[in-house]
């Protein structure tokens, strides 16, 4: 099962403009990363650990460098965007 699930993180982010499967990729690696950490963390060799650690510090260079907005401190639901997505409750 840990090699299945590192091998499925391991999947390139499709291209910026196909944002049905951005959103995919981005769900399988949010519940997987979980799911690694949580469930299969403890019993993984230092192998797959390094693999592991790897695959999870590209995907955050990812998000920071297609998602970050940094003038405005946060990040937007998609890739390139010009603004950063609120989350604040509007007033």
């Amino acid at each position: 099962m840990l090699a299945t699930t590192l091998d499925v993180l391991s999947e390139p982010m499709p291209s910026d403009d196909d944002l049905d499967e951005i959103h995919e990729w981005a769900l399988v690696n949010d519940k997987g990363f979980k799911m690694l950490l949580r469930y299969l963390w403890p019993g993984a060799s230092l192998q797959n650990k390094d693999r592991a650690k790897a695959l999870i510090e590209e995907y955050i260079k990812i998000k920071f460098e297609k998602y970050y907005i940094a003038r405005e401190g946060s990040f937007s639901y998609y890739p390139g965007a010009a603004h950063a997505t609120s989350t604040a409750p509007a007033e």
